[in-house]
């Protein structure tokens, strides 16, 4: 999304300020996984050359891409990984965690990104309950498996290798129960040579 308004900047002759450069260019490279996701395109590459000859900081995004976690967003880290699920459908590996917090913690969608990584799982969601809602937050590896479809099933948005949705009045029991009943019905068995023949 972020490279589409960049490129329509860019066609219209609209050079950004070093600011809006350098947010526009974290948007993309949040979007792609820092250029390296499997959805990565031309586009996304002609957007970021773009906004760096427009002045945006690459210090000032790696900042903010890798970041340090504080100390409550290390503590739930180590809960969710300690609450983790793993779950095998039809050659797709899946992690699902849950986890209830007295208080709102900023920082979800940077904390399922490094559940990703850490636990090397190709869907990654995490649940967690807190300020009364259910925070959902998931991410795809794999560009045929776009989580934003799955986590638009529950009221969420995004894009294909990441998406979140606030969700109230069900529980995370109820909610983790749903999400693996439509995870079951979305992912359909690989093509065989035996159904071939």
């Amino acid at each position: 999304i972020t490279s589409f308004l960049v490129n329509q900047l860019a066609m219209r002759g609209i050079v950004p300020n070093e600011t809006e450069a350098t947010i526009m260019a974290l948007g993309v490279y949040a979007d792609t996984a820092s250029l390296s996701g499997p959805n990565t395109t031309m586009a996304d590459l002609d957007a970021v050359r773009y906004l760096l000859a427009a002045g945006a900081r690459l210090e000032i995004i790696h900042r903010y891409m890798y970041s340090p976690l504080n100390q409550d967003q290390r503590q739930l880290l180590e809960e969710l990984l300690a609450n983790s699920e793993h779950l095998y459908h039809h050659g797709v590996s899946i992690l699902i965690t849950l986890c209830s917090i007295d208080h709102y913690l900023d920082g979800l969608g940077l904390l399922t990104e490094r559940l990703a990584t850490i636990e090397d799982a190709d869907l990654v969601f995490c649940l967690v309950e807190m300020d009364g809602r259910v925070h959902l937050t998931g991410r795809s590896r794999l560009s045929h498996l776009p989580v934003d479809e799955i986590v638009g099933h529950f009221g969420g948005a995004g894009h294909p290798l990441a998406a979140a949705a606030t969700i109230k009045g069900r529980s995370l029991l109820e909610l983790r129960d749903q999400l693996v009943t439509y995870l079951e019905s979305k992912l359909v068995p690989p093509i065989k040579a035996t159904h071939i023949m």
